[in-house]
């Protein structure tokens, strides 16, 4: 199941602290460890809070992973049994804190910005805050510290880095056992905001022991100095005494219980002996670049806190006081026998937890209700509202759309009408585009059929009724341009008078006269030989051009011409 999937059940927190605008109600708090899972109702009395039914129980084998739920069908069937076993079986809201060295921290510091823009301007750096794939990783962060005023203003805020899927797998467990999640907040942070009630100004380094993880904090009157989270707990020394007891896997809270009881055998004490060196390892870690204000008391909490002989042993290696954290101001416990101190993270998930619910999951409420919120009957009465609303706008859209729906049909039928009246103007354009067509089939026709020779039989009959008995035409050769003849007459004398003739004929535009050369017969009398060439066309001296004449004679007959026409007019 994926985050889109879980979209519709889910809470879309924006980017401010809404926990502040609720009012202060009871609250069902968890915190899922690898080994051990915490259980308790916290109940806001002034600024304090009271702890009611606290308990804890042995996470199933190979569920939770670093944090990770791994298996979330069996954590979530021994969550519902133990939630219904104490009497929580009514609640339908969660508050989870998570408890994974997956989640990365950065302290930053700002110039003066406004909490309502911190989102903003957190996520635009978060690349440069953390070099990871940001697409697979959810961005928050808490405000510690503002200084707006002085010479040197600025803002100090810690920034987290959640795995997605990390959050993903809370929300499918959280289905799974039939909750809402209001809230989802990181254990650091948890424990900053039930650790900043204790104002104590010596530097106090508080040691978280958990089951495979620490949480180490360093406070001075409430505020944060240094957080960081190391892979050391009691997990290796209570596994190893139960090795030694003979114990079974189920029997891990009782083995535990025994260890603070009496003291440990003499096989345990290089478990014990490690476990103190890594506390001051990590006091060392924070002295070595706080040299200005080195730790001054250390004080355990948390499930491994008070093992047998572990507090005395790093108060002699430190020189420091070392004390119990059993109670704190603001949380106090009811009737449980491991103490306020280890469920310090769970509880204080719901004081100002981060906003790490993703916008991808959102829901169809903006918030979940406190029970002292709307009735049955107040939300009944809004949905009936909102339906009959939806109803009415939907049958006004409904009859808008008819009402388009019925002009649009009028309008077509309008049109089909009109096509039809107009239907005989088809035919009329169907038999115009036939005509066109056999006329344009016509005109091919007679331009193929058509030849250039076509006024050769003109030009024929011309010559029997024009030209004189007297000349003889020996030969014609016709191109579709022309035809050159070759002519033959008694005298010199004849020659003009066949062209003057030749000139006259209507089809020809233009004639070209070769030389006439006299020579004998065979009965030694003499004749005259000459050719011609005759173009085909309208004779220009019928438009009283001649074609013969020189240029210069052509512009006096022009000139002729426009004087006769001016005396005339």
């Amino acid at each position: 199941m994926t985050l889109k999937d879980l979209a519709a059940k889910d809470i879309n927190f924006k980017n401010m602290n809404l926990h502040a605008m609720l009012p202060k109600r009871k609250m069902l708090n968890i915190e899922v460890g690898d080994r051990l899972t915490k259980v308790c109702v916290s109940v806001p009395k002034g600024k304090k809070s009271i702890i009611q039914t606290p308990f804890l129980f042995q996470t199933p084998k190979d569920a939770v992973m670093d944090g990770q739920v791994e298996n979330p069908d069996a954590l979530a069937r021994e969550l519902r049994k133990q939630l219904d076993g104490h009497g929580l079986g009514a609640w339908k809201s969660v508050t989870f804190s998570l408890t994974s060295s997956k989640v990365a921290t950065r302290e930053v510091t700002l110039p003066p910005v406004h909490e309502n823009r911190l989102h903003d301007v957190i996520q635009t750096n978060a690349a440069d805050y953390f070099p990871v794939d940001l697409s697979k990783y959810y961005v928050a962060h808490c405000l510690l510290e503002q200084e707006e005023k002085g010479e040197h203003p600025f803002c100090r805020v810690l920034a987290f880095a959640v795995p997605l899927q990390l959050l993903q797998m809370y929300f499918q467990l959280a289905e799974q056992t039939g909750l809402k999640i209001r809230d989802l907040d990181f254990s650091g942070n948890s424990q900053y905001q039930k650790l900043r009630l204790v104002r104590d100004d010596a530097v106090t380094m508080y040691v978280n022991l958990n089951c495979s993880s620490s949480c180490i904090t360093f406070m001075k009157g409430g505020q944060l100095l240094l957080q960081r989270t190391f892979t050391f707990g009691v997990d290796e020394t209570i596994l190893h005494y139960m090795e030694i007891a003979g114990k079974q896997a189920d029997d891990y809270l009782a083995a535990l219980k025994e260890c603070e009881n009496q003291a440990y055998v003499q096989e345990l004490s290089q478990d014990l002996s490690r476990m103190e060196s890594d506390v001051v390892r990590c006091a060392n870690y924070y002295n070595s670049s706080h040299w200005d204000q080195p730790v001054e008391k250390i004080v355990l909490f948390g499930i491994g806190s008070r093992l047998a002989g572990l507090k005395d042993m790093v108060a002699e290696s430190t020189g420091l006081d070392v004390t119990l954290l059993e109670e704190i101001p603001g949380a106090e416990c009811d009737t449980d026998e491991w103490g306020a101190s280890v469920y310090l993270a769970c509880a204080g998930s719901s004081l100002s937890p981060l906003d790490l619910i993703p916008p991808q999951i959102k829901t169809k409420k903006k918030l979940l209700r406190p029970s002292g919120g709307k009735s049955k009957a107040v939300y009944l009465r809004e949905g009936l509202f909102i339906c009959g609303a939806c109803l009415v706008l939907s049958l006004i859209l409904s009859g808008f759309a008819f009402f388009r729906y019925q002009s649009a049909r009028a309008e077509k039928m309008a049109a089909e009408q009109e096509i039809a009246h107009l239907s005989y103007a088809e035919t009329v354009y169907n038999d115009y585009k036939a005509v066109k067509s056999e006329e344009k089939s016509l005109q091919t026709l007679s331009t193929k059929i058509e030849t250039p020779n076509d006024q050769l039989t003109e030009l024929i009959e011309e010559l029997e009724t024009k030209m004189p008995s007297r000349i003889l035409l020996l030969s014609a050769s016709c191109t579709p341009k022309e035809v050159m003849m070759d002519i033959t007459v008694p005298e010199y004398s004849d020659v003009a008078v066949v062209l003057t003739q030749l000139r006259s004929f209507e089809s020809i535009q233009n004639i070209e006269f070769y030389s006439a050369v006299e020579e004998k017969d065979q009965s030694n009398g003499s004749y005259v030989s000459f050719s011609v060439v005759c173009t085909y066309g309208r004779n220009p001296y019928l438009n009283g051009d001649d074609p013969y004449a020189k240029p210069s004679e052509e512009k006096g007959k022009s000139s002729e011409k426009a004087e006769s026409k001016e005396e005339a007019s």
